[in-house]
């Protein structure tokens, strides 16, 4: 069993604390529903399931090592590795009795399979809380297999959530959330670690990094520190990729929040996911550990310790901001568009237009969404000398104050940059380019100011670091 990862007898052992804690159960409510099949599967499939993603592992980071004999050899890095920062902050930790949460920014389907870069890099592995509707068929209420396979290999943690009844019944969503408490806890009482996402789901409206991380998930860490006698360790983790894989593309997972995903529309995509995500560019940064048991002994309570700890964390999140050739495009672009608000207000505004157009937002494809969004954040055309130089401002600025970035942006030109970008067909996702008038255009608002605010708040950081 992986450090930080609890066997099946301790998780029967967890599943039996929630039963037994008398706070688990009100308004006439037992926990038992919730968690009937938090049990990953222990079974014959599930070796073999980690027989064949261990195989994938191998063969993936065979190949990212025979890219990185070239930089070995003169210096120069290509493009489009795997690369992981920080892992040098973790040697902070020196109590030999504590467990971790560590806590990433979730901004893709690929989230789910980061497991594997963080075991080939030897950080601590944690359980991850899912809800089975991602792994579970509506019409017969049996499991996707191959989903399943993917679920128990990275011994997630399954909770029975039923989206519909959740969303509609107070004390359902209530009593769904307390039994989550309870669970995440119980993990790190017994000894476990946990791997979440404060934003608590894949960040659809995108909001800015600075309230990139949730009161709620911040509140559940601290009462869990209250109930362990070990220190717990909040990891922040920067994910950063350079071409996002989102179902939003697929299925419709609309940005404004609103529609829901299950097995039926992820089962499709599964095999695409695990080839992005074990052969794509990925950058991960590790912050600085926040020990949650100092912020308890700080502030005397979580109610006061939880805002200084949400500051810090995502404090620690912007300094993890990689810069990739797709990013400084982005806020490049960003800098000719007239919407001048956070992507949680141009959600907002892709609302109310569609409703003054007569859409419904509750039924919007993710296309439209995607031609309300430019629209409303300017679809103009920009030259490419005027790109060029924007990228080079960035650039120039990202230099001279040591901004996280993939070596070879370290060293490359703001035209290098750009044509890049191209050439991974990365800018496609957020401009389009007229080769008649040698001109972008702005292609996706959302995604393009998503990139865009988290580069350029990295930037304002460092200048005001200094």
């Amino acid at each position: 069993m992986d450090k930080g990862l609890l066997d099946r007898e301790q998780i029967k052992a967890v599943e039996l604390a929630v039963l037994q804690d008398k706070r688990s159960f009100r308004n006439g409510y037992s926990p038992q529903e919730d968690i009937r099949s938090i049990l990953p599967e222990y079974g014959w499939k599930r070796t073999v399931a980690n027989t064949v993603f261990s195989a994938l592992e191998e063969a993936a980071f065979l190949a990212l090592e025979a890219q990185k004999l070239p930089h070995r050899l003169t210096g120069f890095a290509h493009y489009g590795l795997k690369e992981v920062s920080g892992k040098e902050n973790l040697e902070v930790i020196t109590e030999k009795e504590h467990t971790l949460a560590l806590l990433c920014t979730h901004e893709s389907e690929a989230d789910y399979s980061l497991g594997h870069l963080l075991r080939h890099e030897g950080i601590p592995r944690g359980h991850t809380i899912a809800g089975s509707n991602l792994i579970t068929n509506k019409k017969d209420g049996s499991y996707h297999g191959l989903l399943k396979l993917v679920f128990d290999a990275d011994s997630i943690l399954k909770l029975e959530r039923d989206l519909e009844s959740i969303g509609v019944d107070r004390n359902r969503s209530s009593n769904y959330t307390l039994t989550f408490n309870r669970l995440f806890g119980q993990i790190h009482t017994m000894g476990g670690n946990t791997f979440g996402y404060p934003s608590g789901t894949r960040t659809r409206t995108n909001e800015d990094w600075g309230k990139i991380g949730d009161k709620k998930y911040f509140g559940m860490l601290l009462r869990a520190q209250e109930d362990s006698d070990k220190p717990i360790y909040a990891i922040p983790i920067t994910v950063t990729y350079d071409r996002v894989f989102n179902a939003s593309n697929l299925v419709g997972q609309n940005v404004t929040g609103i529609k829901k995903q299950d097995a039926e529309e992820l089962s499709s995509l599964t095999l695409p996911l695990l080839k992005y995500s074990f052969f794509s560019p990925v950058y991960l940064h590790v912050g600085m550990p926040l020990n949650i048991s100092e912020y308890l002994g700080t502030h005397g309570h979580q109610k006061r310790a939880q805002p200084a700890l949400i500051q810090d964390f995502n404090e620690e999140l912007i300094k993890g901001i990689y810069a990739t050739p797709t990013s400084f495009a982005a806020s490049a672009l960003k800098s000719f568009m007239p919407f001048d608000g956070s992507v949680a207000d141009l959600a907002e505004e892709v609302k109310k237009t569609a409703e003054i157009m007569s859409d419904d937002p509750n039924t919007l494809r993710y296309s439209r969404i995607a031609v309300l969004s430019s629209m409303i954040a300017g679809n103009d055309h920009v030259s490419q000398h005027d790109l060029v130089m924007a990228i080079h401002e960035r650039l120039a600025l990202a230099h001279a104050r040591g901004i996280l970035m993939p070596a070879i942006i370290s060293h490359a030109s703001a035209s290098e940059v750009l044509k890049l970008a191209e050439k991974r067909g990365a800018l496609l996702d957020f401009a389009r380019y007229d080769s008649e008038r040698s001109e972008w255009s702005a292609r996706d608002g959302m995604l393009t100011l998503y990139y865009a605010g988290a580069i350029d708040k990295r930037i304002e950081q460092a200048l005001h670091s200094t």
